[in-house]
């Protein structure tokens, strides 16, 4: 079994970079920006919603790719998740795939309260959707 790199996602809500301090250091409290996508590369890290942790935006699609070394799997482990819920996910939701792009095979799809369980894909590289809806009644 191929060891796991560990990348958190908090949901449309995180912390940042877990960087270990030296003795002695003191710790930079400066907040991360986060923005609506991108590419993470590393053997571990955070990815949250753009404006975190402030609310999410309406009406975007952000696309992540996250790749860790060659040899290991990313899993991804969800620590704060606040999304609209639907039954189908129809509105609001966040995707995740195999691989780099959307074309390859879909791990979970995600949306309300409730922490997903942790994704675990088969190589060490994924996408992750997140597809926010414009803010109005809902038709149905």
């Amino acid at each position: 079994m191929l060891p796991a790199a560990l990348t958190s996602l908090l949901g449309p809500f995180l912390l940042a970079w877990v960087l270990p301090l030296a003795r002695g250091q003191t710790p930079n409290y400066t907040r991360p920006v986060f923005l609506c996508g991108g590419d993470v590369t590393g053997e571990s890290g955070y990815v949250a919603s753009e404006g975190f942790p402030n609310l999410y935006p309406p009406n975007k699609k952000c696309i992540w790719t996250i790749t860790v070394p060659e040899g290991q799997t990313v899993s991804l482990s969800f620590r704060v998740f606040d999304m609209e819920l639907h039954p189908s996910c129809r509105y609001d939701a966040l995707e995740v795939f195999a691989g780099s792009g959307t074309s390859g095979q879909r791990l979970g799809r995600f949306c309300g309260t409730f922490r997903p369980a942790p994704v675990v894909a088969p190589g060490n590289q994924v996408t992750l959707r997140m597809t926010t809806a414009q803010p109005g009644p809902d038709p149905e």
